[in-house]
């Protein structure tokens, strides 16, 4: 339910942001908090421990259909992990279509051509279909 739309952006490119270095895992919060439909995650030892945590808690948390977003939700702002979580804006890896499909708000999040990653969460595979196959689609797409 994510594609990235502007493949003229490096990875590199979330590593080089100011205070960038101090981070090792760097993703965006949305109308809701956060979501972990799209996020990056540098390769430490730190993430690994962070990656190992979430899916230890994978039980406690099966019954939640976000799963290991609820767990990224409890816990992320913990002190073994804030420290090292940079919280990108949402259009920069993870930007929705707001007004179209979705809650019918605006927000910051709002996709525009030259957005890095376009999410369409909260939707079946049938409007799924529709939006990445429509030509408003392929009109946000950079090369």
């Amino acid at each position: 339910d994510a594609s990235i739309i502007n493949k003229t952006i490096p990875l590199d490119y979330f590593f080089e942001l100011p205070y960038a270095n101090q981070y090792d895992f760097f993703i965006a919060l949305d109308i809701n908090g956060i979501n972990t439909d799209s996020f990056i995650v540098r390769n430490t030892a730190w993430s690994r421990k962070w990656l190992d945590f979430i899916l230890s808690k994978e039980p406690d948390y099966r019954q939640d259909c976000w799963t290991e977003q609820r767990v990224i939700i409890n816990h992320w702002q913990e002190p073994t992990w804030i420290h090292k979580i940079m919280i990108l804006p949402q259009s920069m890896i993870n930007a929705y279509n707001y007004p179209e499909y979705l809650w019918g708000k605006d927000t910051s999040g709002q996709v525009n051509k030259g957005d890095f990653i376009y999410h369409a969460p909260g939707c079946d595979l049938k409007l799924r279909m529709e939006i990445f196959t429509s030509q408003w689609y392929k009109d946000l797409i950079v090369a």
